[in-house]
């Protein structure tokens, strides 16, 4: 009868464990649906990095901004073929630091990455670290029409500037 029992007893601890891994997985696959429905319908373009810097989620916005697919960018691409030369240097500065420190470093800043067709796009990037890894989630806000305004303004103040000043009158301007 003790060895019927001690059987039983073990049977019932591989369901009551069966039931219980049954559980975490639908709650694992219940939270990872959330996330990633959150991910994938935010209006930002969003990246994952792992440390290596190999981009391993992207968001169809992101994959939009930069004028990928999202299975040409996930898995395939390193974020460091992404920023002109001029600004990749700070991004992998960046990119360590943030490991070792985050108060190193700014979690926002201002940088240019070319996109497919090899337009330089101007993006205001926020990064931070994945708690507990060494993963790295980063927001694009596309500045580049922006800065092309603000560029086309300094031009058009220039230009008036020079005709104000190398006119051969006199000149008043009444606002």
């Amino acid at each position: 009868m003790e060895e019927e029992e001690k059987i039983l007893y073990t049977i019932a601890n591989i369901m009551q464990t069966s039931i219980l891994r049954q559980e975490a997985q639908k709650a694992l696959k219940e939270s990872e649906a959330y996330y990633r429905t959150i991910f994938e319908t935010s209006n930002a373009p969003t990246a994952i990095f792992e440390e290596d810097t190999t981009i391993s989620l992207v968001n169809s916005r992101f994959a939009e901004a930069l004028g990928y697919a999202k299975h040409e960018i996930e898995g395939k691409m390193s974020w460091t073929s992404l920023p002109v030369p001029e600004d990749l240097d700070k991004l992998l500065q960046y990119h360590y630091v943030r490991k070792i420190d985050l108060e190193f470093i700014p979690q926002n800043s201002v940088f240019r990455l070319i996109s497919r067709n090899g337009e330089v796009k101007h993006f205001s990037i926020t990064f931070n670290t994945i708690p507990g890894t060494k993963k790295t989630v980063c927001s694009l806000s596309d500045l580049t029409e922006s800065k092309k305004a603000e560029e086309n303004l300094r031009k058009s103040v220039l230009y008036y500037q020079t005709i104000f000043e190398t006119t051969g009158t006199a000149s008043l301007i009444f606002g």
